[in-house]
């Protein structure tokens, strides 16, 4: 078939890998039962004879619905371990930020470690994993770039002659977790994969800051402003042009409004701007964990420091609850006119902090 295909053709230049994240495309926490799914996975790496897993261990486009990701991303690690033995080495996938997550790379067991970027074909490839190098400033350097789906071979190839050039090493994913596992027996990686995490985590709460006051305090504010118009005036807006937080508000090639009803698609959106307005100020107060039930906790915690601040968590949990709820135009409106509120007193605390 067509797998079989990929193995007669393959060169000493290419390796196989499990994905998406073993037998099939999926994501192991949405199953309900999961070591059944890992023990099915281990049957196809023994059939194939892979060694190694590019997972999405938590589904990115539905994360922010579950309670806690780093814990669910332990309990699969721990759930490799014991029923998919074949696996050598898990390389979690999706979008990067490798510096700020958590690696598993105990001696001893199977390590699992985040891709450290995902670098893209608009991008220079030898000054972004220069950045990277830079980064971390002593003792063994590993790092693991995500590529887009349309990178040309070509420029990952003139990449790698360079880097190898200023004397770095890129290797293929089995030499690349042998050289792992030998740090990891050795104690050189005792204080983490990336010991300088905090850092890491210090200049992105920066950089979110930066891009608060660039566009996206304006973008919100726009979007809750919109939202404040009588229904009669929402109600004829084009779908393109309703409450546009995010490209998920609205599907951009329906004629008329996709939920079911008016009020339930005000919601929608309102609700929609109140978890991206959440995720921004938690992000730019330190809490990088996209659980609703964690971003709920954190923003209620706050309400001493930033007055009403508790809106966010209270559309949080409104949004959790979609499938319960009925909702009505005033309580959208109210929770629209409180967040609106509540922007230049998260302004004030943010620029006491930062």
């Amino acid at each position: 078939g067509i797998l079989q295909y990929y193995f007669d053709t393959m060169t000493e230049q290419d390796y196989p890998v499990a994905s998406v994240s073993g037998a099939a495309y999926t994501y192991p926490n949405l199953h309900p039962d999961e070591a059944s799914y890992m023990r099915y996975s281990e049957k196809y790496m023994q059939l194939t004879g892979m060694e190694y897993i590019f997972a999405g261990l938590i589904d990115p486009y539905h994360a922010l619905y579950f309670l806690g990701p780093e814990a669910e991303q332990a309990r699969s690690v721990a759930c490799y371990r014991e029923h998919l033995p074949s696996a050598k080495g898990i390389m979690r996938s999706y979008g990067g930020e490798g510096l700020e997550h958590e690696h598993f790379i105990e001696p001893g067991k199977t390590p699992m470690v985040s891709a450290t970027a995902h670098i893209t074909k608009k991008q220079d490839f030898v000054e972004e994993i220069e950045k990277l190098i830079a980064s971390v400033p002593h003792r063994p350097l590993f790092i693991s770039v995500h590529t887009g789906d349309n990178t040309p071979p070509t420029m990952l190839r003139d990449a790698c002659r360079k880097l190898a050039d200023e004397g770095h090493e890129t290797l293929q994913v089995d030499a690349w977790f042998a050289k792992l596992k030998t740090a990891t027996e050795k104690g050189l990686l005792e204080d983490g994969l990336y010991p300088n995490r905090e850092e890491h985590l210090a200049a992105r709460r920066k950089a979110q800051y930066e891009q608060w006051k660039d566009s996206a305090r304006a973008r919100i504010r726009s979007v809750l402003e919109q939202a404040m118009l009588p229904d009669d005036t929402l109600r004829v807006v084009p779908p393109k042009e309703f409450l546009p937080i995010r490209n998920e508000t609205q599907a951009k090639n329906e004629a008329d409004r996709t939920v079911s009803t008016f009020e339930d698609d005000y919601a929608f959106a309102v609700l929609m701007t109140g978890q991206t307005f959440a995720g921004a100020a938690a992000r730019m107060m330190g809490c990088f964990d996209p659980s609703l039930v964690t971003l709920s906790e954190f923003l209620r915690a706050k309400a001493g420091n930033i007055e009403d601040v508790e809106v966010l968590a209270e559309c949080l949990e409104a949004w959790m609850a979609w499938e319960e709820r009925s909702f009505a135009s005033d309580q959208t409106r109210s929770w629209a006119r409180r967040m609106l509120a509540v922007l230049p007193r998260l302004d004030a605390h943010l620029e006491s902090i930062h």
